[in-house]
């Protein structure tokens, strides 16, 4: 267990070490900015792709709420309609003059 650590600290001395040289080269520098420009480049691209995703989610919730909204105007008309039709229906039976 305690070889495992120092075998990875070792590791992270090396890579350590490594980078330093690498950055104080011209092509090694030049390769690291290229990474990092590539590595800004990604992060713009899923931040553009993010932001459409939720401007997508952001209609899908939209228009559900519009249905959701009309749904219940509808069922509250159809629920005046079948509140309308039971009184008439009611004042029917108390005038006993129905027609079937």
């Amino acid at each position: 267990m305690k070889l495992d650590k120092v075998l990875i600290f070792a590791v992270g001395v090396v890579v350590g070490v490594g980078a330093v040289k690498m950055m104080k080269s011209k092509p090694g520098r030049r390769a690291v900015v290229s990474i990092a420009h590539k590595g800004y480049e990604l992060k713009d691209l899923v931040n553009g792709m993010a932001e459409r995703v939720k401007e997508s989610l952001d209609d899908v919730v939209a228009e559900a709420k519009v249905f959701l909204r009309d749904q219940k105007e509808n069922l509250k008309d159809t629920a005046d309609e079948f509140k309308d039709k039971a009184e008439d229906f009611k004042e029917c039976l108390e005038e006993q003059d129905c027609k079937a």
